[in-house]
């Protein structure tokens, strides 16, 4: 399965397409594209987001 992977991911960047291994990773890549296109794209500390997230929780 490591060679598989490594395998994958080669062919992924020698084709320039995303390629996603964890659950976390899909659910970022979820957010930064909703984000995108509600003109919301900036950068913060893992820290800060950490908080926005908490505090969006408790809403």
């Amino acid at each position: 399965s490591r060679l598989d992977g490594y395998d994958i991911r080669t062919a992924a960047v020698a084709r320039a397409v995303p390629c996603l291994t964890t659950v976390q990773a899909l659910a970022a890549a979820v957010q930064g594209i909703e984000a995108t296109s509600r003109g919301e794209v900036g950068v913060r500390s893992l820290q800060e987001h950490a908080e926005h997230l908490t505090a969006a929780r408790g809403r």
